[in-house]
């Protein structure tokens, strides 16, 4: 007996080819899953820049990979639409990843490889579903911030191993600076 519905059924398909952004005639050039690489991210070997387009539907993709879909206004834009600080996405000679607040551009951040700039566009999405699912079940003071950094890593490693490492290795550089205070072992593993 199946529980739930498959993807195609929950739309995945039509979520990815009928946009409000026009009609797209095929799915991206995807690399194959892998165990290592369960979602089929882009590897290095990718060289050539993508268009707007397809970059959007690179994280769109990532994005149905996710186990709750995030909320629209946490995927990035794909123009200069408002300046209320939410990340758009521009491509020239490189990839980069804009936030604009209230007229001034507060980060931008730059690269080559599309691997990278999905990292910089779920590394935060991933944060708020963790941070939603570790507010739900823990106090501020009884392993928030454990539960926090456990959900996120395993949200990424979901995604892409390597951005699980990634991000572990920036959370064990806060803890050596602000170690977790609930008494617990003062290890992300």
């Amino acid at each position: 007996m199946r529980i739930g519905k498959t993807r195609s059924e929950r739309g995945f398909f039509r979520s990815l080819f009928g946009t409000p952004y026009g009609r797209v005639t095929e799915a991206p050039a995807r690399p194959r899953p892998t165990i290592d690489n369960p979602c089929g991210l882009p590897g290095p070997e990718m060289e050539r820049l993508l268009s707007l387009d397809e970059v959007r539907q690179w994280v769109e993709a990532t994005a149905a990979c996710l186990p709750w879909p995030p909320r629209p206004n946490d995927l990035p834009a794909y123009r200069r639409i408002d300046e209320l600080a939410r990340p758009h996405i521009e491509i020239d000679t490189a990839y980069h990843r804009v936030v604009v607040e209230r007229g001034e551009e507060i980060d931008r951040k730059t690269t080559r490889k599309l691997d990278e700039l999905l990292f910089w566009v779920f590394e935060p999405i991933t944060h708020s579903i963790a941070s939603s699912y570790a507010a739900a079940r823990h106090e501020p003071a009884n392993g928030y911030r454990r539960a926090l950094f456990h959900r996120q890593l395993d949200l990424l490693g979901g995604l892409d191993p390597a951005w699980r490492e990634r991000q572990r290795q920036y959370l064990l550089a806060i803890l050596d600076k602000h170690p977790f205070t609930d008494g617990g072992p003062q290890t992300i593993d």
